[in-house]
């Protein structure tokens, strides 16, 4: 018969129930690196997609901007013309303004020559 203190003397299997242990660590640690990863691979997925939409959403919106800045132009230029024409053309018939009305007005831009 085996005594007591026998029992507790043998050491037998202690390096299997350590084994077992680092084993379970081991492979826990390993997949929470593996979800680690995917979770980051996810996100760097998701801020690409992100930063995708932002520059697009920018380009429409530039160029929004530009027809906007192309259009402020337009008007611009039919604003003066209009001015030039009903404010200095039409003084001209004015008798108050000294002017020489016998000869016609010819109000085209000139092109200058080379010379100066």
């Amino acid at each position: 018969m085996i005594n007591k203190s026998s029992k507790l003397s043998n050491e037998k299997g202690q390096l299997t129930i350590f084994m077992g242990i680092a084993i379970t660590i081991i492979f826990s640690c390993l997949a929470f690196m593996v979800n680690v990863g995917l979770f980051v691979k996810a996100k760097i997925n998701l801020q690409n997609a992100v930063d995708a939409a932002a520059w697009s959403g920018a380009a429409v919106q530039a160029r929004q901007l530009s027809k906007i800045g192309y259009l402020n132009w337009e008007i611009r230029n039919v604003y003066k013309e209009w001015m030039f024409k009903y404010y200095v053309v039409g003084q001209l018939a004015n008798s108050k303004v000294a002017s020489d009305t016998k000869t016609p007005k010819d109000f085209r831009p000139k092109v200058l020559s080379e010379s100066g």
